[in-house]
């Protein structure tokens, strides 16, 4: 979209501002395209991978919609977003780090000649805690959740076969993981990552 000038685009962002703080899902929308771009470059530029860059930029515009109360017609909103952006990519690696840490010990802890009997019970201790949890989440992002992260299916694959679209899939995907990691104890959540399961 081409503006005649400067107060003119800053019009249309003060209205879309505000029709976020009403709760216009149009207008969130809007804004949604003209800064998920910047907010995975803010991400990438922390060297994060595309899954986690894609998962910040899904954070950032979650973070966004929830506090919409608090949005200011008197800040820009693009500056508001792009400190969410980095607040959100540091605590992400804050905790990744802490993770790091935790799967470290694990990995030094375990002896060579571990039992494998007693390894495999601990591991299907695991997959039934996660399957609690993953009963708790509606049936569609349930299905999403058990078909990327535990079958290994692309979520475009995913996409076609559940007649949903891609973003669909992904923002169910996204709310699933992030459910499912704040239900869980950090202890399991790490031992998940180290199996490569989450």
């Amino acid at each position: 979209m081409k503006y005649d000038s400067f107060s003119a685009m800053d019009e249309e962002l003060l209205e879309l501002v505000e029709g976020i703080r009403s709760g216009d899902a149009g207008c969130f929308e809007h804004i949604y395209h003209m800064y998920a771009k910047r907010v995975y470059g803010v991400a990438k530029s922390f060297y994060l991978d595309h899954a986690d860059a894609e998962e910040m930029v899904q954070e950032v515009f979650f973070k966004l919609w929830k506090n919409r109360s608090n949005l200011r017609s008197d800040l820009s909103i693009q500056s508001y977003i792009i400190t969410i952006s980095r607040n959100t990519v540091l605590k992400f690696l804050r905790s990744q780090t802490v993770r790091s840490n935790y799967v470290n010990e694990l990995i030094v802890s375990s002896e060579p000649g571990e039992n494998s009997t007693e390894t495999s019970y601990e591991f299907h201790e695991l997959q039934n805690k996660l399957s609690a949890v993953m009963d708790e989440l509606s049936p569609q992002r349930k299905k999403v959740f058990q078909m990327v992260k535990l079958d290994g299916v692309k979520i475009d694959e995913v996409a076609e076969m559940m007649g949903l679209s891609k973003r669909t899939v992904e923002h169910h995907l996204f709310h699933a993981t992030k459910f499912v990691k704040n239900h869980l104890s950090l202890s399991v959540v790490v031992a998940l990552v180290f199996y490569q399961v989450l």
